[in-house]
């Protein structure tokens, strides 16, 4: 599909409950569904200042941050704010870990606010981040630090991470019988060796017992053999002298 926003877009496509969502530099973040090569706009909702970061999507919310630090809520389903809050000076909606949404600001604490109402519920020194990391799959938030250092923090007493939205499974369309082949002729089950009709094998013995290749005259003869008397055929050597 083709969405055209008349802005400028800036790295701020992400993507989750099976959508697309991005902002421009005009400030707004679009909701659109790609279920065929036309897809279709769900919303689009107006935060009035550039969109760089990419929206958090977690379940039935969607958390946006623009250039002012501005960090807005939005009921995935219509588009419209759940709450808007501002002077957090917020950089990016990392996760969501229990009731709490986790963020980094423009000076790169980390921000804990209620997830139903925005309220900050606490703020950490600046901290040596490098890299925020977006985790909408589970309650766990990442940081990366300039040393190289990767953290994990979890809620108390959690000690294996619990998925925000369980993974949804299809059950396997029921396996058609194949369709039957028509009956096939049996091939004949004949030995081609066998015995012929009239009940004669032509490899069985000669006639009366006989040696099949032997002699003309039906004996056990070789046929290879002299002629009569059992002389040798090849006569006297052919090497040697004459009689």
């Amino acid at each position: 599909m083709r969405y055209e926003s008349g802005y400028p877009i800036t790295g701020s496509l992400t993507a989750g409950n099976g959508a697309f969502y991005v902002g421009n530099t005009e400030g707004t973040l679009a909701k659109f569904t790609a279920d065929d090569r036309f897809g279709q706009i769900e919303w689009e909702y107006r935060t009035g200042h550039t969109i760089t970061a990419p929206a958090l999507v977690v379940g039935d919310r969607v958390f946006v941050v623009n250039e002012s630090g501005e960090i807005d809520a939005i009921e995935d389903a219509t588009g419209e704010a759940a709450w808007e809050i501002e002077g957090l000076e917020v950089k990016r909606a990392l996760a969501v870990s229990g009731n709490l949404l986790f963020s980094v600001s423009i000076a790169n604490e980390l921000i804990a606010q209620e997830v139903t109402s925005g309220s900050q519920m606490g703020r950490t020194i600046p901290l040596p981040l490098a890299e925020p990391i977006i985790n909408p799959i589970s309650d766990r938030v990442y940081l990366v630090m300039e040393d190289g250092k990767l953290e994990c923090l979890r809620p108390v007493g959690a000690s294996l991470p619990t998925l925000v939205a369980p993974p949804q499974t299809t059950e396997p369309d029921e396996e058609q019988a194949p369709a039957s082949s028509p009956p096939s002729t049996p091939k004949s089950s004949a030995n081609p060796f066998d015995t012929p009709s009239g009940g004669t094998n032509p490899f069985d013995t000669a006639p009366a017992g006989g040696n099949p290749f032997g002699g003309g005259d039906g004996n056990a003869a070789d046929p290879f053999g002299g002629g009569a008397g059992g002389a040798d055929p090849f006569g006297n050597d052919p090497f040697g002298g004459g009689n």
